[in-house]
């Protein structure tokens, strides 16, 4: 019940933003608080398998990288849902662990127009985290966010 609450929560927050940052900010920082991650990141598509930090739950922006390359490029492109790792040492995408010390991570491609345009990643210390009650808050918050793009887009 408490994330049901949360995502009520989100979804004023994120259709309540006057711009595009305050509504990655507030994805990043809501997801990361009521899931118990360590961060969430959003990276936005900056070109081919380049992506840059756009929004963090921590100040330090420039302290993540990810990189996306060959295959798993094309696998986010064509990917229409989310990707999950449970494990540090056993999961197909090791780049999703966006620092050493974390075992689980939750990768979100958020799309505009049918377009991978961003993609929110949060990692987790512990192997097995995010279990379906998080994911389902997350993959619910990454649709409301993606409408609220949709119409922020639509704009342009």
């Amino acid at each position: 019940m408490e994330l049901v609450k949360a995502l009520t929560e989100i979804s004023s927050l994120i259709a309540g933003s006057h711009t595009q940052e305050d509504m990655f900010c507030h994805l990043v920082q809501r997801t990361c608080y009521e899931t118990g991650s360590d961060f969430s990141v959003v990276f936005t598509l900056s070109g081919a398998a380049e992506f840059h930090t756009l929004a963090t739950s921590h100040r330090k922006r420039d302290e993540y990288s990810f990189v996306a390359d060959g295959d798993f490029e094309d696998f986010l492109r064509e990917c229409t849902e989310y990707i999950v790792s449970h494990k540090a040492d056993k999961g197909p995408f090791p780049q999703l662990l966006l620092r050493e010390t974390m075992k689980s991570a939750a990768a979100f491609p958020l799309r505009v127009k049918n377009e991978l345009k961003f993609i929110l990643i949060l990692n987790s210390g512990k192997d097995m985290y995010y279990n379906e009650e998080k994911l389902l808050f997350l993959e619910s918050s990454c649709r409301v966010m993606q409408e609220a793009l949709g119409r922020v887009f639509s704009r342009e």
